[in-house]
């Protein structure tokens, strides 16, 4: 990895930086970039099981919506 970041012209010793730059990330970071990026965005949810198994007959699918602060 250092002869790659080297090569790269990051410098031998660039997995200090990123050490210390992942470590700094946040929850809130973490949330704040999936809301910009992946809100209300289609996406395909695929269950796979092994073959042998047998489909998958029953799923449990859960649809909360939080109702704090609202009023009735």
């Amino acid at each position: 990895m250092a002869a790659l970041d080297e090569l790269y012209g990051l410098g031998f010793d660039h997995f200090k930086a990123l050490e210390r730059d992942v470590a700094v990330v946040t929850l809130a970071d973490v949330r704040r970039v999936a809301a910009k990026y992946f809100l209300n965005q289609p996406y395909v949810l695929a269950l796979v099981r092994p073959a042998g198994e047998g489909p998958i007959t029953s799923m449990s699918t859960s649809t909360s919506t939080s109702t704090r602060g609202k009023k009735s």
